[in-house]
């Protein structure tokens, strides 16, 4: 069983019957990789983790917007790509 999987079963161990968390557990599973691919492609395709100017590396866990010096947190960009959903 894959990582996400196991932190799903065990978030909802004991909850339903086995049955019925496997089900759960393999439908938020659908859920959680669609959004994981989604705001990975949101990234890939409208951020840089490069400044502009000097194309140096920016500070870990930071990303740039696109031919701009707007630097976000990983976690900003997750909120904003959250809110656009």
């Amino acid at each position: 069983m894959n990582k996400i999987k196991e932190q799903l079963r065990l978030k909802m161990l004991g909850q339903l019957s086995d049955e019925k968390t496997n089900l759960d557990v393999n439908n938020a599973y659908g859920v959680v990789k669609k959004s994981v691919l989604s705001f990975s492609n949101f990234l890939r395709e409208n951020y840089s983790t490069q400044k502009i100017l000097r194309r140096s590396d920016l500070e870990e866990n930071m990303w740039r917007l696109v031919n701009t010096d707007s630097e976000f947190t990983t976690e900003e960009l997750f909120k904003i790509w959250e809110d656009e959903k």
